[in-house]
């Protein structure tokens, strides 16, 4: 048996086999991270041309993935802190990552003109894959 808690706090008790039956929850996880996957391939695939069609250098496509690895390394406290305090269930990590990467999405199909802007957009989004990376497996 395994327990599983209620939004009013009541212990509620279900067998393996009512847990793998919970097909709500496989499939919002599921479509969650599909839609997750599939706007971040196309971010990472796009980005380069996008750039290069802009008269941007490749040094500059090469330093926004170095920022996506310094926020990994140095915001870990940070998701931390939201994932103690704010985001508690896997679930709301899921909707937390999908919110950060359609603000910094949204940003940059409004500010794409600017390099800063694919700067802060890329931070954003960053935070948003430190939140479902370790969540989609769980």
């Amino acid at each position: 048996m395994y327990y599983c808690y209620s939004q009013q706090s009541q212990q509620v008790m279900q067998t393996p086999k009512e847990l793998l039956f919970d097909y709500k929850m496989y499939l919002f996880i599921g479509l969650g991270s599909l839609f997750v996957w599939f706007s971040t391939s196309q971010w990472s695939s796009g980005i380069a041309p996008y750039l290069d069609e802009q008269g941007f250098s490749m040094a500059r496509y090469s330093f926004l993935w170095t920022i996506n690895g310094i926020v990994i390394f140095a915001g870990q406290p940070f998701t931390s802190f939201l994932n103690r305090t704010i985001i508690k269930s896997l679930s709301s990590r899921l909707v937390a990552s999908a919110l950060f990467y359609a603000i910094a999405f949204v940003f940059m199909v409004f500010f794409h003109h600017y390099y800063l802007y694919f700067i802060i957009g890329m931070i954003i989004a960053t935070i948003g894959e430190m939140l479902i990376a370790p969540t989609v497996p769980s």
